[in-house]
């Protein structure tokens, strides 16, 4: 039964063949549990405990959002040096070490951006102490280029990523789209539907993820250049860097398919509530677990789950726009 459910997948093609991805480099007992505990599990219980006693501890949304990046950081870099101190030579060119640095890298983004929206006027409202619109745009802006910049490094270092999907995309373009279609439709109907069910039972409004990223388009000065900036965000460039960091990189570091689908699951969940809105989780963890499982039956090759997020985007930010 479970060996049948194992090789549920995609029927090899050369791309396997040339470039296949290898779902046991690492041992699940050893790394897979350094990536449990460091990336998921040590940051769900901070999310958590944030969370349920943020009223007894007397602290604000703002310095839970503080608490949680400090915390992730220190747990992501612990967890990197020990999977590093282990396998030093294949710790970058595996995949892994964007994995672990990616939070480093957006701390800087962050202390870059919060410092320009300080001294560059309009990006930041002193009254209320809040970011404009502009603020906002400014700051996706940012995020694009760091993404865009971690992309790059990703497709020089990373054994077999470039030749993997420029060879899928020139090979297999009418199995890419029957399996982009077919994914795309189911989670998009299926999750709406799980999601919707949620919502009902448990009274959840709109995440706070979700709040900020319409925010500027009820501004008339920033709706255009913000939904131009949201397009190439959102729909090629976001997809791509989440399916590098949430996908390849902890397939590769977990050293089990089934054990990678539940940390890239939660982890996918996890990396989109940053700011503790941990009510919310629920539609990024049926997100994550539909892009996991589409990594595992397509034989760990990203072009699909990175275009079949990418659609999925697509039709959101759609739908975004149109009711905004």
């Amino acid at each position: 039964m479970f060996k049948k459910i194992a090789n549920f997948q995609l029927k090899s093609t050369n791309v396997d063949q040339k470039y296949g991805f290898d779902f046991y480099r690492y041992n699940a007992k050893v790394e897979g549990i350094i990536v449990l505990l460091s990336i998921v599990i040590l940051p769900l219980i901070t999310l958590i405990f944030l969370n349920v006693f943020k009223k007894q501890l007397n602290i604000n949304e703002e310095q839970i959002q503080l608490i949680i990046s400090v915390s992730s950081i220190f747990f992501s870099t612990i967890g990197g040096l020990i999977f590093w101190k282990l396998h030093p030579i294949s710790f970058f060119k595996s995949g892994v070490g964007i994995l672990f640095i990616y939070p480093i890298a957006f701390l800087i983004m962050g202390i870059f951006s919060s410092i320009c929206s300080q001294i560059i006027p309009g990006l930041f409202d002193k009254e209320s102490k809040k970011i404009t619109a502009w603020g906002s745009v400014f700051q996706t802006f940012i995020q694009l280029i760091a993404e865009i910049v971690l992309i790059i490094y990703a497709f020089l270092r990373i054994d077999d990523l470039k030749q993997r999907v420029k060879l899928t995309l020139k090979e297999n373009k009418k199995q890419l789209i029957i399996v982009v279609v077919i994914f795309t439709v189911v989670m998009f109907l299926l999750g709406n539907v799980l999601y919707g069910i949620i919502v009902n039972k448990l009274g959840l409004g709109q995440s706070e993820n979700q709040q900020n990223l319409i925010k500027p388009l009820k501004d008339k000065q920033t709706k255009i250049i913000y939904i131009i900036l949201l397009l190439v965000f959102t729909v090629f460039v976001a997809p791509l860097f989440e399916e590098i960091i949430a996908r390849n990189a902890i397939f590769t570091a977990v050293g089990s398919r089934w054990l990678s689908i539940v940390i890239s699951t939660l982890f996918f969940g996890i990396m989109h509530i940053g700011s503790g809105d941990i009510w919310n989780i629920t539609p990024y963890i049926l997100g994550g677990l539909f892009l996991s499982l589409a990594f595992d039956f397509t034989r760990g090759n990203i072009t699909y789950s990175w275009l079949i997020h990418s659609t999925y985007n697509l039709i959101s930010l759609t739908i975004t726009i149109a009711t905004n």
